[in-house]
């Protein structure tokens, strides 16, 4: 049988087919990826490259040390040391990105250390797909799989924008809870019969993505929903989701719909254990003008079209949330105090919401507001304006001066000439309003007749 030698081909072609001309960017990440196995090790502070003593939350994948081990007890033991002071600093200093460094680090630093460990804890475990409920190497530990990756779209201003403005025949309840966030949106998803449940979070317009996960300048309460679901995913790869700039659509008034964010770990300061009974909510994503121009008082806007901006935002956001299905919508305290990287008037923007709500929530079942962090004045003035709405004052102060110079000529009609004594008065008198019940002056007697003074004896 006779062997038939097939050509090679010349070198050079061989090397352009071994070689693609494009890589994509998620074969990169593959070639860098390391599958987590080491057992991580606290205290760590939050970096650019994972090291022995920092953990890096954009380059989760380069990272060995399995993060997901970390115990509740660990967690808590962490958070009480950041509570202390540092360790004494030697005459040789520890060299950077070591362990020994991360132990003598401030405490400010160490905490953001342990919520970048948490939240890659929680990146490793969609990547991974499974995690140990309620922690690695507890007496009964669960191994829980299938973990969702959740998914973001892009809805348009056009297609958010409520088509009718008449309310409702069956309004949604209005409810104010001051229940922690994440803690609030898995007590309404474990209900009973419960069929969807989204949350509203709120941005400021011009933010860029990456600062909303910047753990350096939130606090623990500002970042459950980061640290503790699986939301963190999608804000990392938005812009893939939706083919566009995340800024310039959340400022032309589009709203970002992420779908099937799953609820994996517990509260922070309960050591963030892992949950077997994973609830899943959807998440509205919009944003809002980050200041506005107040009145005189300090409780309403200054300028109209202020006003009619705010008006025309949260009505995409319940037509949104309405046309996806959502039966409970969660809103947490919007833009009031400078809550969300934005200052706005408390008791008005309730209103507002409240307004919002009743005109272009046909469909939902109930709407509940909570506290964006701790509770403040601010949150009951605006839980009292969005339960019960503003009552309208209808105090005019030119019309109280003419009622008060009609009763100080004693004139029991309107005259026409009256307006320019009233005029006059309003005017001159700059407390008028604290002497309205001083008429006639204090001092004169009424029924005694207008008579030139006596004058005085020289005795």
């Amino acid at each position: 049988m006779d062997t038939v030698l097939v050509p090679r081909a010349p070198l050079t072609a061989r090397r352009r087919r071994a070689t693609p001309r494009h890589r994509s960017c998620r074969q990169e990440e593959l070639e860098h990826a390391t599958k987590p196995q080491r057992d991580p090790v606290l205290p760590v502070l939050a970096g650019s490259y994972p090291s022995g003593g920092v953990v890096a939350l954009l380059r989760y994948r380069e990272d060995g040390r399995d993060w997901r081990k970390l115990t509740p007890s660990d967690i808590r033991c962490q958070l009480l040391s950041c509570a202390l002071p540092p360790l004494r600093r030697s005459a040789n200093q520890p060299a950077g990105g070591s362990s020994a460094a991360a132990a003598a680090a401030p405490a400010r630093e160490r905490r953001q250390g342990l919520m970048a460990a948490v939240a890659t804890g929680v990146l490793q475990a969609i990547e991974e797909g499974s995690y140990w409920s309620p922690g690695f190497g507890c007496r009964d530990a669960v191994k829980c799989v299938g973990v969702l990756r959740p998914m973001s779209r892009l809805v348009p201003c056009a297609e958010s924008r409520p088509k009718a403005s008449i309310k409702a025949e069956l309004p949604p309840r209005l409810v104010c809870s001051s229940t922690p966030l994440v803690d609030l949106c898995v007590e309404l998803a474990g209900q009973e019969g419960q069929s969807r449940v989204a949350l509203a979070q709120f941005s400021a317009v011009g933010d860029l993505p990456g600062s909303r996960i910047d753990l350096a300048h939130l606090e623990i309460q500002e970042a459950q929903l980061l640290l503790r679901s699986t939301y963190l995913k999608a804000v990392l790869e938005v812009d893939k989701h939706i083919h566009g700039d995340v800024a310039a659509v959340l400022e032309g008034g589009s709203a970002i719909y992420t779908s099937d964010v799953s609820i994996l770990r517990g509260n922070i300061e309960d050591g963030a254990p892992w949950l077997s009974d994973v609830q899943r909510i959807d998440v509205i994503w919009v944003a809002l003008p980050r200041t506005a121009r107040f009145d005189e008082g300090g409780q309403d806007y200054a300028s109209e079209d202020d006003r009619k901006s705010m008006v025309d935002r949260f009505c995409r956001l319940i037509a949104a949330a309405a046309k996806e299905g959502v039966k409970t919508l969660v809103i947490p305290e919007p833009g009031s105090g400078g809550s969300a990287g934005s200052w706005h008037p408390s008791s008005r923007i309730g209103a507002i919401l409240r307004e919002a709500v009743l005109t272009c929530g046909k469909g939902l079942e109930q709407v509940v507001v909570c506290p964006s962090g701790q509770v403040n004045a601010r949150w009951h003035d605006f839980s009292s304006a969005f339960e019960h709405g503003i009552v309208e004052s209808n105090f005019d102060p030119k019309l109280e001066a003419v009622k008060a110079a009609m009763s100080r000529l004693r004139l029991d009609r309107y005259r026409p000439d009256i307006e320019a004594t009233a005029t006059r008065y309003y005017a001159s008198s700059a407390g008028w309003l604290g002497r309205l019940g001083r008429f006639p002056p204090r001092g004169v007697d009424e029924e005694r007749p207008q008579t030139c003074p006596a004058a005085p004896s020289r005795d």
